[in-house]
């Protein structure tokens, strides 16, 4: 596949809902920027770009049975892989993941199944991880932190993973729209290049 730029496109199979296009490295003389694009199909997501900057993106839509983090880890894995990414990255980044899809399963929809939409994006030096459910409206960043330094017995039930979850991004952003909760994750993946 050409989409007139020169650069042929390789077609990969993500995860089996996600079809996503891969073109391949190009290298920035002067920095450690690295740009790979990823467009998940399945969603006609596309690839934005904006003064050379490049979006990565892939999407995945899962039901709110704990069961199925395990289907977002692999999938997350292997975005992650495609842009190199460092272990260190990956898993503050599935951690992080997993207190969220953790939550949105246990709280978001009492008695009932729903469905959780995560998509990941990787801009520039920044990768996000964006939750979107239509569950009960709950924004982890109004949490107060627990009080780490109290003992464990004094301290209450809940609110550590959030915690854990904030202390692991360099961003945590929620807003409520349309009747979703949409949480978005975000964690600095190359050094700042001096403008």
């Amino acid at each position: 596949m050409n989409l007139n730029s020169g650069i042929d496109l390789k077609i990969l199979q993500v995860s089996h809902q996600t079809t996503s296009v891969f073109i391949p490295e190009k290298k920035f003389s002067g920095s450690a920027e690295r740009t790979k694009l990823i467009m998940d199909k399945t969603h006609n997501s596309s690839v934005k770009s904006s003064c050379g900057s490049a979006v990565i993106a892939s999407q995945l839509v899962l039901s709110t049975q704990t069961a199925e983090f395990d289907q977002l880890r692999s999938w997350f894995q292997e975005f992650a892989r495609q842009l190199e990414l460092p272990e260190e990255i990956t898993s503050r980044m599935l951690i992080a993941a997993d207190e969220v899809f953790t939550n949105i399963a246990a709280y978001a929809y009492p008695g009932a199944a729903g469905q959780v939409e995560v998509s990941a994006e990787q801009k520039d030096a920044m990768l996000r991880l964006t939750f979107k459910d239509s569950g009960k409206p709950f924004d982890p960043t109004k949490t107060a932190d627990p009080d780490i330094r109290a003992p464990a017995a004094e301290r209450p039930i809940g609110g550590l993973g959030i915690f854990v979850m904030k202390k692991l991004m360099d961003q945590v952003e929620y807003r409520r729209e349309n009747g979703c909760n949409i949480l978005t994750l975000s964690k600095r993946i190359f050094p700042e290049v001096p403008q």
